[in-house]
């Protein structure tokens, strides 16, 4: 007798379900990276902007200030004091976890600066060059592979120092 086969046998349909859980698992995984990828780059996007924003301020105010108040020794610094253009005091300085100004802190709440130093190299008749290094990290308890860290290093000659 031969008869009409109308649907799927048992083992059809069993491959069929571990097939597209396969496709589903990779697919998964894909998708995963994917947003890991987005996460990772977002930190570091802020890291960045936080690291940026403070050394552009930092550079623009050392850059213009008329006399260096600290002293110019060849070990690092923590804090640096400068005269401004309108005879006002500045002081940077790395604090515990942040770097500050007078004015308030220079990074976010969300990042965490750490290896923070100022350094001055001065030779006779011309003006000082004031090193500002620091490292900046994320804040918060996000996943390892999220976390991130940036150094940051700049070389700012004063330019408006007047010499007695």
């Amino acid at each position: 007798m031969t008869g009409k086969k109308d649907g799927f046998t048992l083992i059809e349909i069993i491959i069929v379900i571990s097939i597209l859980g396969l496709v589903m698992t990779i697919f998964s995984g894909f998708l995963l990276a994917t947003l890991r990828a987005g996460s990772k780059s977002e930190v570091v996007k802020e890291l960045r902007q936080n690291g940026n924003y403070a050394l552009q301020t930092i550079d623009s105010m050392l850059r213009n200030s008329v006399s260096l108040q600290s002293s110019c020794n060849l070990g690092g610094q923590s804090s640096i004091q400068i005269r401004n253009i309108d005879n006002g005091i500045t002081v940077f300085k790395c604090e515990a976890s942040h770097l500050a100004s007078n004015s308030g802190l220079l990074t976010g709440a969300n990042v965490v600066v750490s290896n923070c130093s100022f350094q001055c190299l001065a030779q006779a008749g011309q003006a000082p060059a004031i090193t500002t290094k620091f490292s900046i990290s994320q804040t918060g308890s996000g996943s390892p592979s999220d976390k991130a860290q940036l150094n940051f290093e700049s070389v700012t000659i004063l330019r408006n120092i007047i010499f007695n």
